[in-house]
């Protein structure tokens, strides 16, 4: 939580709120792609400034929405990100010790070689 706003789930005014508010607070080595990568979140700038190692997009399977939008993917990737989307990798998990970060996932072949 940043300045009070669950950044979990959150769309491009709050989004352009946090970069004004809290510009150093913002870098991440591990996002939660919000609102299941939809265009209304990930702004180019956003994420930029947020530079994460992994973006985890939790998205079910041939959902109606055609979720995550190839362009928010790309622009993740882009940035370096390695991408895990839930519904190609399962569930994913990330723990941390403050230092070091893992990530696991359920399916093989869903890793981020070289995270650290």
């Amino acid at each position: 939580m940043i300045g009070g706003v669950d950044e979990t789930d959150i769309g491009e005014v709050v989004e352009r709120r946090l970069l004004r508010e809290y510009p150093h607070e913002i870098r991440a080595r591990v996002v939660t792609v919000a609102h299941h990568g939809s265009r209304s979140s990930s702004t180019a700038a956003f994420a930029a400034a947020v530079a994460p190692r992994v973006a985890v997009v939790s998205v079910g399977a041939g959902n109606r929405y055609g979720l995550p939008d190839a362009e928010v993917e790309a622009r993740y990737r882009a940035l370096g990100a390695c991408v895990l989307r839930t519904d190609r990798c399962g569930a994913v998990t990330v723990e941390t010790d403050g230092r070091r970060v893992a990530v696991r996932t359920v399916r093989p072949g869903c890793d981020c070689p070289g995270l650290r």
